[in-house]
C-alpha cells in the first residue's frame, strides 16, 4: 500500500483526493492534506511518505520547485489545470500527470502506476543510494560511498569517502532501515559499512585512520564479516 500526502493551495482538490482515496484504502492511505507549503514540508520532515499529490501552481513556491527542494526521493503525481507543465514533469520522473477535473477511474490508473513504480523499486536485486536532506536541499547519496554513520541527538553526519561529511536530521534507527545487508549498527552511536573495516577486535573497528568503538549488544565480531 502507498503512504501519501497532497499539496493544493485550494480545498476543493484536496477533498476530492481524499474522497477518492478513501474508495481504495487497500492500495492507497493518504496521511495528510496540505494548504501550505510549510506544513507539507515540516510533515516530509518526521513522517514515512511514499507519494506526494502536488499541485503546480501554488503561491510562493511552485509544486515543481517544493519537490524538487523536499519530495525528491517519494513519488510524485502531479494535479494540475495546466497542460503546459507535462515535460517538466516527465524531467522529474513523475509518475503520472492529472489534469483538473479527473474522475475517479483515470486518479485510479494513477494510483495502480504508482504501485507497480513502487512494487518494481521494492523488488530491486541491490539498493544502490539513498537521498538524505542537508542543508535544506535533497542529496543523493551512493551506499559505496559511505564509510560511517554517526548518531548527534537528533542528527546524523554521513562519513564519505569523498568529500565533508553530510548532516542531516534523522535517528540512527531510521537511517538503519534506508540501509542494505552491506551495513551493522556497531554501537548505539554508530552504522559502519562492513566492507570499509580494515581491523577489527571485540571493543573497536578501525575505518581507515577512524577507531571506532564496539557495543556490548553486539555480540560477536563475526557480525562484521
Amino acid at each position: 500500500m502507498i503512504r501519501a500526502i497532497a499539496l493544493d493551495d485550494e480545498p476543493l482538490p484536496l477533498e476530492i483526493l481524499r474522497a477518492f482515496c478513501e474508495r481504495i484504502p487497500e492500495e492507497i492511505s493518504l496521511l495528510a492534506t496540505f494548504s501550505k507549503v510549510t506544513e507539507a514540508k515540516q510533515f516530509l520532515e518526521t513522517e514515512d511518505v511514499d507519494l506526494i499529490f502536488l499541485d503546480i501552481q501554488m503561491p510562493f513556491l511552485s509544486g515543481l520547485d517544493f519537490y524538487r527542494l523536499f519530495g525528491a526521493d517519494k513519488l510524485l503525481i502531479l494535479t494540475t489545470a495546466y497542460s503546459d507543465f507535462a515535460l517538466e514533469s516527465f524531467d522529474l520522473g513523475a509518475v503520472d500527470y492529472l489534469l483538473k477535473p479527473f474522475d475517479f477511474e483515470r486518479f485510479h490508473q494513477a494510483v495502480k502506476k504508482a504501485l507497480r513504480y513502487q512494487s518494481t523499486a521494492s523488488k530491486s536485486a541491490a539498493k544502490d543510494v539513498i537521498w538524505v536532506k542537508s542543508d535544506s536541499r535533497q542529496v543523493r547519496v551512493e551506499l559505496h560511498q559511505i564509510l560511517y554513520i554517526e548518531a548527534m541527538a537528533d542528527y546524523l553526519r554521513i562519513f564519505l569517502e569523498n568529500g565533508k561529511p553530510l548532516v542531516t536530521r534523522m535517528t540512527l534507527k531510521k537511517m538503519v532501515e534506508e540501509l542494505d545487508e552491506n551495513f551493522v549498527r556497531i554501537h548505539k552511536s554508530y552504522i559502519v559499512r562492513k566492507d570499509k573495516i580494515t581491523a577489527k577486535s571485540p571493543k573497536e573497528v578501525q575505518v581507515g585512520s577512524v577507531t571506532l568503538p564496539v557495543g556490548s549488544a553486539l555480540g560477536s565480531t563475526a557480525e562484521l564479516d
